[in-house]
C-alpha cells in the first residue's frame, strides 16, 4: 500500500494541535527558535498518515517528529539542528525505500513532499525539480510537452531519492538510467549550508545520493517523445520461471533494439501471484515495435496485456 497521494500536497498546521502542549525536549529549542517550522509530534492527528510508508513491516516505527519542510531554509534549520543536537536524522518523500529509512524509530523525519515545483528549460532540453517531487507529478507535466526523462513505473515515488540510486525503469536502453539525467544539484550539506554541488561533489552525489546531504533542487535531461507504444504484460505466475530464463536468453544474444526496454516484476492481481514484464518502445518505428511486442508475448500465456500507442504515460502502468 503506498502513501496517500495527498499527502504530495501542502498540509495544514495548527501549532497546538501538531506539536501539542509540550514539544519533546530533544526539539522544544528548535520549535521555540523556529516558531513557523511545521512540526508534527506523536501528539498530531496527522503523525500516522504522515509516517505511513510503503513497506508496512516498517509502520510500528515511530519517529520522534515529522517535520515538513516548505524552503531550502527549512531544510538548513533542521540539518544543522540535528547536527549539533547529535540527533538521528532521515528524509522522507515518496516513502518507498525497502528497508524503512523513510521513517525511522525516534529519529527527526524531515518530510520534503511539500518541495514539489517543477520548472521546465526555456528550450525543454532540461527540467529542474524540487527535491520532494513525485514521479507521477513529473511525467504528467513532460507529457504536455510531448517530453519523457527516464522514471520509475510507480507514480508515488519520489524521483529524485529514484535517479540518484541509480534510477531502473522504462527508456533505459534509449536514454541511460535516472542517474545519468543529472545535470546539477543543490544540497544542503551536514553543516546545514545549501551550495551548488560542485562537479566532484555532483559525482558523489550520483554514486551515493544522500549520502552527501539532503537534495533540495535537481536539474535532469529531457527528451522529445511525442508518442509511445509501451504498457504492461501480465503471464501467469507458475509460467515465470521458464519465461525468465527465456527472456534472459533474448537478452544475451544482443539482438535487443536500443528502442526496447522491458522489466520484470512479481506482484498480486486480484490476491493472485503474477508474473508482470513491462514494455516500452521508445521509437517511431511501430511496426517493427509490435514484432518485438509479439516476440515477448510469446514467452508465455498472456493473462493480460496492457500494452498500446500513446502518448507517454509511464505511472498507467504501475505494477502496484
Amino acid at each position: 500500500m503506498a502513501p496517500d497521494p495527498s499527502l504530495r500536497n501542502t498540509l495544514p498546521f495548527n501549532a497546538s494541535v501538531d506539536i501539542g502542549l509540550d514539544a519533546p525536549s530533544q526539539i522544544s529549542k528548535l520549535v521555540s527558535s523556529h516558531p513557523n517550522l511545521k512540526v508534527y509530534t506523536r501528539a498530531s492527528p496527522s503523525f500516522q498518515d504522515l509516517k505511513h510508508i510503503w513497506n508496512l513491516n516498517y509502520q510500528k516505527n515511530d519517529p520522534l517528529a515529522m517535520i515538513r519542510a516548505t524552503n531550502s531554509s527549512d531544510f538548513s534549520t533542521v540539518v544543522k539542528f540535528c547536527s549539533e543536537s547529535d540527533l538521528p536524522l532521515s528524509i522522507r518523500s515518496g516513502g518507498h525505500d525497502l528497508w524503512g529509512r523513510s521513517v525511522v524509530h525516534d529519529a527527526i523525519i524531515l518530510d520534503i513532499r511539500e518541495l514539489n515545483q517543477i520548472t521546465l528549460s526555456e528550450d525543454k532540453k532540461s527540467v529542474t525539480i524540487g527535491g520532494g517531487t513525485q514521479a507521477g507529478a513529473l511525467v504528467d507535466l513532460l507529457d504536455k510537452h510531448g517530453l519523457v526523462t527516464p522514471s520509475t513505473l510507480a507514480g508515488d515515488v519520489g524521483h529524485i531519492g529514484w535517479a540518484f540510486m541509480g534510477g531502473f525503469g522504462p527508456f533505459v536502453n534509449t536514454f541511460g538510467l535516472g542517474v545519468d539525467q543529472i545535470i546539477s544539484a543543490k544540497i544542503v550539506t551536514a553543516d546545514g549550508v545549501e551550495r551548488i554541488a560542485s562537479n566532484e561533489l555532483l559525482w558523489g552525489i550520483k554514486g551515493a545520493g544522500g549520502a552527501f546531504g539532503v537534495l533540495t533542487e535537481v536539474t535532469f535531461k529531457t527528451y522529445s517523445l511525442p508518442k509511445l507504444l509501451g504498457g504492461m504484460l501480465v503471464f501467469k505466475f507458475d509460467e515465470a520461471p521458464t519465461i525468465v530464463e527465456k527472456l534472459q536468453e533474448l537478452v544475451g544474444s544482443g539482438t535487443l533494439p536500443n528502442a526496447l526496454s522491458l522489466g520484470t516484476y512479481l506482484a498480486k492481481r486480484g490476491g493472485q501471484p503474477m508474473l508482470n514484464i513491462s514494455f516500452s518502445w521508445s521509437s517511431g518505428d511501430f511496426e517493427e515495435g509490435q514484432k518485438w511486442l509479439n516476440k515477448i508475448k510469446s514467452l508465455g500465456m498472456v493473462m493480460m496485456d496492457m500494452v498500446s500507442e500513446s502518448k507517454h504515460d509511464c505511472t498507467k502502468y504501475s505494477p502496484d
